[in-house]
């Protein structure tokens, strides 16, 4: 919807896919200057993409591209203002996504993000691919930041869209799966421009996650790291997280009703000498619906249960259980745990646990409210 000039065209045939060469292109905005400049596109047709009206290659070469979030939410990709709107861009992404293959090689691309106040950012040697065929869509970005966030990252996206839908572009319907790759990275660079969705004020290192995506929206995520010096608040009103090096994998995902969450072969080490040993860990936690109670379960490899009870004062758990371990500040070492339970936290109807539990020592503190003493127990190892 804006002028496009063509500095040159020139056409080549190779059997019966001929393609164009288009220098000098130039797209200008409302008041007539240019808004982008593209030095080389070449374009590639077959039988195929004819009958659909489109290409079977762009291929976009050393482009320049000025990207800004105004102070109002407002996007301006290269000066031409995005609509807010999403379905008035719905042409655009339609026919974007019903394109066999979009390649931008060695390109630049310059952020500037007017709300958050940031500094501009500019990524150099941006490559792109996006390739659609059919009801799939495969996309990777590889780029190269600034010195002072890391290296060379790469992010690439698999996603299929409904059977039935005839919208290429309505990327809200799509299934699929996110990867990012991050061999050096500083997070306290990344959080100016990126909602992490925890204050991570320090930490730099390598990661490595898996986001995976229903209906346009994230509903899991797992991430291998190995990062040093991590400092992080994962809550209002909690103490930070100050972590010399941590390594290992984590994730989680929403379920229908309630979350899960995992840790496998996760290590780490606190300033103030609070040492993770590892292992694996899985917490289930479910809302209970349809008449259903309420209901989880925690199984363990290996805990440190001095260790638990000071990471849970840093982490968003509910104000109850945070109370109670800082309480009876239990310590010991627990192997092969298995904990579930049946009701709500302050409600139990039933709960069951088992494993093997050594060096266990529990504050003398009055008896859990609405549990009689029924006798005294001792226990070296159980």
């Amino acid at each position: 919807g804006v002028p496009v000039r063509v500095g040159g065209i020139s056409a080549r045939s190779n059997g019966v896919i001929p393609s164009f060469e288009l220098s000098d292109v130039t797209l200008l905005d409302a008041q007539g200057r240019v808004a982008l400049s593209l030095p080389r596109v070449l374009v590639a047709l077959s039988p195929r993409s004819f009958w659909r009206l489109g290409f079977e290659q762009i291929y976009l070469d050393s482009p320049k591209l000025d990207v800004r979030r105004l102070t109002d939410g407002r996007i301006t990709i290269a000066g031409l203002e995005m609509a807010m709107d999403p379905s008035a861009n719905s042409a655009a992404l339609d026919w974007f996504f019903s394109q066999m293959e979009f390649v931008i090689h060695d390109g630049v691309l310059r952020w500037t993000d007017e709300q958050r106040g940031a500094e501009p950012i500019v990524l150099q040697q941006v490559d792109f691919v996006a390739r659609n065929a059919g009801r799939h869509h495969n996309l990777r970005l590889d780029a190269t930041p600034p010195e002072a966030w890391g290296q060379r990252f790469s992010l690439r996206g698999r996603f299929l869209q409904p059977l039935l839908s005839r919208r290429s572009g309505l990327w809200q319907n799509w299934d699929g799966q996110l990867y990012a790759e991050f061999d050096r990275v500083d997070l306290s660079e990344l959080r100016r421009y990126v909602n992490l969705g925890v204050d991570v004020r320090q930490g730099r290192g390598a990661v490595r996650t898996w986001v995976d995506v229903k209906k346009g929206q994230p509903i899991g995520a797992t991430a291998d790291v190995a990062l040093n010096e991590v400092d992080v608040t994962l809550g209002a009103d909690l103490p930070a997280l100050d972590i010399q090096r941590v390594q290992g994998r984590v994730g989680g995902r929403t379920l229908k009703g309630g979350f899960e969450a995992f840790s496998s072969a996760l290590s780490f080490e606190t300033s103030d000498g609070l040492l993770w040993p590892g292992g694996n860990v899985r917490v289930l936690s479910m809302a209970g619906e349809g008449g259903q109670a309420p209901h989880g379960e925690v199984q363990a490899d290996k805990l440190d249960l001095a260790a638990l009870s000071q990471l849970v004062q840093r982490l968003p758990v509910a104000a109850a259980l945070r109370s109670e371990l800082l309480t009876y500040a239990p310590k010991g070492q627990a192997e092969k745990l298995a904990i579930s339970w049946q009701g709500k936290a302050s409600e139990l109807q039933s709960y069951s646990a088992k494993g093997r539990i050594s060096q266990l020592e529990v504050a003398a503190v009055a008896p859990l409210p609405g549990v009689k003493e029924i006798g005294r127990a001792s226990c070296r190892e159980r």
